[in-house]
């Protein structure tokens, strides 16, 4: 077994998953702790912070287009459009940026959710 199935299969991630859903996972269940913002967070829209959750749990592209309610043709562009708006230099690097923003936690996903259900 390598470190990277060691890691997936404790964090119960699926035998395939990227490095931003392994990264994401391993913020939300604590085993390590977030990093401190070194700038504030982008103001981003709800269809933005939306396919920033599903680059965070999805690792296949067109289940994050699914989850993101993007066209699997739109994801390359919109993914790039948010990569630019927040700085990030690749989707690992946007998980972590997030998690230290604030963006990926319960709190803020269910505060999201409620909001877009009313």
């Amino acid at each position: 077994m390598t470190i990277r199935q060691y890691i997936r299969e404790s964090l119960h991630c699926p035998p395939r998953c990227k490095p931003p859903v392994i990264v994401h996972r391993l913020f939300a269940d604590q085993q390590v702790a977030p990093p401190t913002a070194d700038r504030p967070a982008p103001t981003l829209s709800p269809d933005e912070l939306l396919l920033l959750r599903a680059v965070a749990k999805h690792s296949d592209a067109r289940n994050i287009a699914v989850a993101a309610k993007l066209a699997p043709a739109d994801l390359r562009a919109a993914l790039d459009q948010l990569l630019t708006d927040t700085g990030a230099q690749d989707t690992t690097h946007l998980v972590i940026l997030a998690h230290g923003w604030n963006l990926l936690t319960v709190e803020q996903a269910h505060v999201t959710r409620s909001g877009a259900n009313q």
